[in-house]
């Protein structure tokens, strides 16, 4: 079951990163997050470290909670999963028509 979060919450930053990154490659370049602003201006090579970094955090985050407390890196992974599934969402409804 964990490994199945965390392979969703995975793919969850790849889809916000192919969003993002089309967002700012061809159709709009706009950010709402304010921390990841500065980083999305200044190309795909800075886009997929951030989203990287992001997804490397994730990971180390969960497996610090997950060797003490399985329920809650659950909920974590679950909160992640979700977070990212709407940014997306956001990313594509509001910028992928144009």
């Amino acid at each position: 079951m964990h490994t199945l979060l965390l392979l969703l919450a995975m793919s969850g930053f790849g889809a916000d990163a192919y969003a993002t990154n089309r967002n700012f490659a061809n159709v709009h370049p706009a950010e709402t997050n304010p921390i990841a602003r500065p980083f999305m201006t200044h190309g795909t090579a800075v886009r997929g470290a951030y989203f990287a970094a992001g997804a490397g955090t994730f990971l180390y985050v969960d497996h610090r909670v997950s060797r003490r407390h399985k329920v809650l890196a659950r909920v974590f992974d679950v909160a992640v999963i979700g977070s990212e599934a709407y940014f997306t969402a956001y990313s594509v409804r509001h910028y992928g028509a144009k």
